[in-house]
């Protein structure tokens, strides 16, 4: 939760119930924890990057978030996690790694140097009452 609201998004972050917390990300069946990074500093959790699986084989796996506490940013933590869960999936025979992120972050630039290319982007669509 410390995390979250440093990430883009179109509207203002408001945190889940632990427990839906729990579910959407731990519970989920794509979610891959073997290869689930967290660094630590002297027993304090100051950043992770998640693994997650695409598709019904391991040809392609996704990197989810990928962060660091605002208090020890700037020192290439995101880019130590991101390089060895990109390597330790490169050394399960993993062909294509996927990521998501919004352009303006600062993480599309770590993204980019790191290999990425950019693909078409989603639009995301949302009504709200009344429904005319």
């Amino acid at each position: 939760m410390l995390l979250a609201p440093d990430v883009p998004m179109p509207t203002t972050f408001h945190p889940p119930p632990f427990e839906l917390y729990v579910q959407r990300e731990f519970e989920d069946p794509a979610f891959m924890p073997q290869w689930w990074l967290l660094a630590m500093d002297r027993g304090d959790l100051i950043g992770t990057s998640s693994v997650f699986q695409v598709g019904d084989d391991m040809k392609t796996v996704g990197t989810g978030l990928t962060g660091v506490r605002r208090d020890h940013r700037r020192r290439g933590l995101a880019t130590v996690l991101k390089c060895q869960v990109i390597r330790r999936l490169q050394e399960q025979g993993v062909q294509r790694i996927v990521t998501y992120n919004e352009e303006n972050n600062p993480m599309f630039q770590l993204n980019l140097r790191l290999g990425f290319q950019p693909q078409p982007a989603e639009i995301d669509w949302q009504k709200t009452p009344p429904y005319d």
